[in-house]
């Protein structure tokens, strides 16, 4: 098990969570088998307080979402890298019992070849479904990903390194070990962390049972410590056995008080939680932002009884149709909209990561107002998407300008703005009100052409308007 402390407290190091006992936890104390014994239910003793206790849940939800799924991110250089301290423990040739009994954790972390339960591949499913794509783990894009935290490969660094040098290590390694999976009994806060959030929590719910203290990863490691320390007091006698348990207990230790993360996660600043109309409101400034081009891409896919191209121009309705159509689910990020937007999807990269995480927010916001529209949104604005379909129609204009010289049907003459003269009309052919953006000179022919098109549309707009009487032959 590679878990690490629970997401939503992981400002708070695991010394820090077991404060009340922290001197028993982590001195050091001569081996013998009562002592340990003692010890190990000690530490788990904690655990389950902190389980049963309340308080600790009540602080487990204290956080908003993105904080949860930031902190989601900042485990997973650990995460996907499940099983890898014990990636050279297994020699070949001949086994002993000891190397069988790490080697079966080993197995368990990889899925025992079964790519669905490999645990590195159920963190990425994790990191996916809360919608984080990162590079390739074997890449150097992933260790420069700008959103990780450089404390975030701190214990990963340190376990691949321990790992290159198992045999001058084994003491170490077997403390490591013992530290990582005795801790199983507190993934019960994980999980039902998670769960409040909705965010699945299958990750941390596996390592529930393949890591308890009785028969699973938890009972194996202490095994293995035994295992070990009566086979150096058989070789070597006492003393050797002794110096032989201060290192693997120095492992201990060193695993479960290494790194600044869960301090580098206190000193980030905490988002906010916003209300539903405010959330709304940034949702429908942000599509509002995208209509200039969002409402030409979209064909004739329709959304309800209209086009999707169409519902650019009330955010608001295309919010609702949304989740009438199913692509959005109240409460659920494991939506439609975002597989659309995942590294398959015909939305990759449309939103940004702030942007992708506005519509996480407002997903799960959604069940608060059964998915309608909350009081006290601000008016829209229909002027934005007049604005938006406006500067479409010009880019429709410049594309066209070219391509209509010689139409027969643009002899039709049109009344509009006189060119030289705003405040009074003129009557031309379409060919020529195209024209005026033509065969442009100077140094402002940006701003030549806006008003060439702006003319071309007001003579258009005028006509639509009129209806038949001002177009003549």
């Amino acid at each position: 098990m590679s878990v690490r402390l629970n997401p939503g407290s992981c400002s708070l190091s695991l010394q820090e969570l077991m404060m009340a006992d922290a001197e028993q936890v982590w001195r050091f104390f001569p081996f013998t088998q009562d002592a340990f014994d003692a010890r190990m239910q000690l530490i788990y003793d904690n655990y389950v307080r902190d389980n049963q206790d309340p308080d600790v849940f009540a602080a487990d939800l204290q956080f908003p979402l993105a904080k949860i799924i930031g902190n989601v991110l900042q485990f997973a250089p650990f995460n996907q890298l499940d099983g890898a301290w014990l990636r050279h423990i297994t020699p070949d040739g001949p086994l002993a019992n000891i190397n069988e009994l790490l080697f079966r954790i080993r197995m368990d972390e990889l899925g025992d070849g079964n790519v669905e339960q490999n645990h590195a591949n159920v963190y990425t499913d994790l990191l996916r479904s809360v919608n984080i794509y990162l590079p390739d783990l074997h890449t150097r894009a992933y260790a420069d990903y700008p959103a990780l935290l450089n404390s975030s490969f701190t214990t990963t660094v340190f376990l691949l390194a321990i790992s290159e040098f198992n045999d001058e290590f084994f003491p170490e390694l077997l403390g490591m070990t013992l530290e990582l999976e005795w801790g199983s009994v507190s993934l019960p806060r994980q999980v039902n962390q998670l769960i409040a959030y909705g965010i699945t929590p299958q990750y941390y719910k596996l390592h529930v049972g393949i890591d308890n203290a009785s028969e699973g990863h938890g009972a194996i490691a202490k095994e293995a410590v035994e295992m070990y320390l009566q086979m150096v007091r058989q070789q070597d006698g006492e003393d050797a056995m002794q110096t032989a348990w201060k290192r693997i207990w120095n492992g201990y230790v060193a695993f479960g008080t290494l790194g600044s993360l869960g301090a580098d996660l206190a000193e980030l600043p905490t988002p906010q939680d916003q209300g539903p109309s405010d959330l709304w409101n940034q949702m429908a400034a942000m599509i509002a932002s995208k209509a200039q081009y969002a409402s030409l891409m979209h064909g004739d896919i329709m959304l309800g009884e209209n086009r999707l191209n169409d519902w650019f121009e009330d955010p608001f309705g295309l919010l609702e149709a949304l989740q009438e159509a199913g692509i959005v689910v109240p409460g659920n990020l494991d939506s439609p909209i975002f597989r659309l937007m995942g590294f398959n999807g015909p939305m990759y990269k449309v939103f940004n990561d702030e942007q992708q995480r506005l519509w996480q927010r407002w997903v799960l916001s959604l069940p608060s107002t059964q998915g309608k529209r909350p009081p006290r949104l601000k008016a829209y604005k229909k002027g934005e998407a007049q604005s938006a379909v406006y500067n479409n129609m010009r880019i429709v204009v410049d594309m066209l300008r070219a391509r209509q010289q010689g139409a027969t049907g643009h002899i039709v003459r049109l009344q509009g703005p006189d060119p030289k003269n705003p405040d009074q009309k003129t009557t031309m052919t379409i060919h020529e009100w195209f024209n005026l953006g033509a065969n442009l000179v100077g140094d402002n022919q940006k701003e030549q052409l806006r008003e060439a098109d702006d003319l071309l549309l007001k003579a258009l707009s005028d006509e639509a308007t009129a209806g038949s009487s001002s177009v003549t032959c």
